[in-house]
């Protein structure tokens, strides 16, 4: 089985930002659209909680031995997922890029969830790997990636009808972080969308939208 925790910091560095990937998307939305139903279809049937990924990066500075890590904790007085540039320590593979035939690590986070379904992965990765033959298959992979959809920490946040969860990237004292949280159903309709999933239970994030600039944050 292909190894599902390397990472390369200089693959994760040549990302483009989160504009020109959904740029580029955009002019392949019609096979996107055809991913993501057999995809959704896939993990419907499996009841697995994986779905699909933009492959960006937001600029963020790595040094040696640092990956992008997403935490929880409170930002502001709120329950937020954030994700900055840290070490990888007691933290799992949360999403992935497809290159040239393995998997590196996109993502990491703390999340008891993803820990859950990454050690299943670990057992089985056939739908994995079944995911990512559809993305070969439409010649998406310098542009999607898997992931793990769903978060124990999401119990926290307010996800009722009228509100939906929305990124951006804020700068925190010296370092830039990607903020993940709660806001008005409206603030999701206006920013580049970076996650796709099905909703299988409670604790599954179905889309996320990222405004990619502190300047652009929604209220």
């Amino acid at each position: 089985m292909t190894s599902l925790n390397e990472f390369d910091i200089k693959k994760y560095n040549g990302l483009p930002p989160p504009k020109t990937a959904n740029d580029e998307l955009e002019l392949r939305k019609l096979e996107f659209k055809e991913l993501l139903a057999k995809v959704e279809q896939l993990t419907g049937k499996e009841g697995i909680e994986l779905g699909l990924r933009l492959l960006h990066s937001h600029e963020i500075p790595l040094e040696d031995g640092q990956a992008m890590v997403e935490t929880f904790a409170e930002y502001e007085g709120e329950p937020a997922f954030i994700t900055s540039a840290d070490l990888p320590n007691n933290s799992y593979p949360a999403s992935w890029i497809l290159n040239n035939g393995k998997l590196l690590v996109f993502e990491y986070s703390t999340d008891p969830y993803v820990k859950r379904i990454y050690e299943k992965l670990l057992k089985d990765s056939s739908v994995l790997n079944e995911i990512n033959t559809l993305i070969k298959t439409y010649n998406l992979e310098s542009l999607i990636g898997p992931c793990i959809t769903a978060r124990d920490m999401l119990s926290k946040f307010d996800t009722n009808q009228h509100k939906a969860l929305v990124e951006r990237t804020v700068k925190d004292g010296d370092r830039y972080k990607n903020i993940v949280q709660s806001r008005p159903n409206e603030s999701s309709s206006i920013g580049i969308k970076t996650l796709w999933g099905a909703k299988l239970n409670n604790s599954c994030i179905t889309n996320l939208p990222c405004f990619c600039c502190a300047e652009k944050k929604p209220h």
